[in-house]
């Protein structure tokens, strides 16, 4: 098979494995933020856009955005974040080419404000709970 045709076949099945995760991607209003929902606050300082997702102890993946490249966004967590037992990991992969980062596992509860700073070299980069 051709290069170009292992492309297609990869874009294909990323295609396919994006389309079965749930996916939410309407910013959070100032009111959301108000009522304890569990918020991501994403800085991206890299030069592409970011697909952002959290993954179960169980391995389920919600994707919950996309950030722009150097750019900033707010994300709600779903609900079945917060009932889910166990931490979540955060990754976020880039929308073009390119390795996905992933961090380490996090507690988020109704009310937490995770932030997360996307930056190179990697050790700029980290994720906080408040």
């Amino acid at each position: 098979m051709s290069r170009r045709g292992r492309h297609a076949v990869v874009l294909v099945v990323a295609g396919l494995v994006c389309g079965c995760t749930p996916v939410l991607r309407q910013p959070v209003s100032r009111d959301q933020l108000a009522n304890g929902q569990a918020t991501l606050a994403v800085q991206n300082n890299l030069p592409e856009a970011m697909a952002i997702y959290a993954v179960s102890a169980s391995d389920y993946t919600w994707r919950l955005g996309t950030v722009s490249a150097l750019g900033n966004g707010v994300y709600r967590f779903p609900s079945a974040v917060l009932t889910e037992l166990g931490d979540i990991q955060l990754v976020a992969r880039p929308v073009g080419p390119g390795s996905p980062l992933t961090f380490g596992r996090v507690s988020v509860v109704p009310g937490s404000k995770v932030e997360l700073v996307l930056d190179r070299p990697l050790s700029g980069s980290g994720v906080w709970v408040r």
